[in-house]
């Protein structure tokens, strides 16, 4: 049996080896998501979120609503550009390999 174990790991690298590295998960690539997603936005959209975000249990304005909005649909965006099915699938690999 364990002259298998060898044989095995020897197939396990093989494959590891074939996965294109665009395939490979990347925490620059993600990284990069994020980096062209803030570069959509406005910077006071984004000094708006930065603000509002950490306020615990606080009345959002319409202002950061609509600052909030942006920065959304402009890193929903980038997630689909880069190919996630969605947000939250990139926030799993994101968030994942922090």
């Amino acid at each position: 049996m364990h002259a298998r174990k060898p044989d095995l790991r020897r197939r396990v690298r093989a494959l590891e080896k074939s996965v294109p590295p665009w395939l490979k998960p990347d925490a620059r690539f993600d990284d990069e998501i994020v980096a062209r997603a803030e570069l959509r936005v406005s910077e006071e959209d984004r000094d708006i979120c930065e603000r509002a975000l950490p306020k615990p249990m606080h009345e959002v304005t319409e202002r950061e609503c609509l600052a909030i909005a942006a920065c959304h649909s402009a890193i929903t965006l980038e997630c689909t550009r880069a190919g996630y099915r969605s947000l939250n699938e990139f926030l799993a690999s994101y968030c994942g390999g922090r």
